[in-house]
C-alpha cells in the first residue's frame, strides 16, 4: 500500500486521510476510525499526555489489535510486512527492516549465567 502522505500539516479544517486517499472503517472500542488499508492497527485510549517543549508525548493504553489474516499463524508473520514508526518529532519516521533474533532463555537460566557481584 504505497501512499504518499501530505508533506505539510493540514490543520483541523482539512483531512490528511482524504489527501492521502486513505479509507477508514469503524474501530471497536474507541470512537476514532482506523485506516482500512492498514495490515496492522491498534486502538488506543489516552493514558497520559506529557509536554515536551513545543511537542507532546502521548502515552496510550492499547485496547484492541487488528491484524490482517495473512499475517497470522502460530506466530505473527513479521517478514510479510514492513511497518514504519513515527519518532519524536513531527517529521521523523523509522523503518523496521533491520531485524534480528535473540534467543530466549528462562529466567532460571539467566540467573545461572550471572556473574557473582555483577
Amino acid at each position: 500500500m504505497p501512499t504518499k502522505l501530505p508533506p505539510a500539516c493540514a490543520g483541523s479544517d482539512h483531512s490528511e486521510l482524504d489527501a492521502a486517499h486513505l479509507q477508514t472503517e469503524p474501530s471497536i472500542h474507541i470512537k476514532t476510525p482506523r485506516i482500512a488499508q492498514a495490515q496492522v492497527s491498534l486502538e488506543c485510549k489516552l493514558f497520559s499526555a506529557q509536554g515536551l517543549g513545543a511537542n507532546t508525548l502521548f502515552i496510550g493504553e492499547v485496547v484492541m489489535f487488528h491484524v490482517a489474516d495473512h499475517l497470522i499463524g502460530p506466530r505473527l508473520h513479521v517478514s510479510s510486512f514492513a511497518p514504519i514508526g513515527r519518532l519524536g518529532s513531527p517529521s521523523m519516521y523509522c523503518r523496521t527492516t533491520d531485524r534480528f533474533d535473540i534467543a530466549r532463555i528462562s529466567y532460571a537460566q539467566w540467573l545461572d549465567n550471572q556473574l557473582p557481584g555483577a
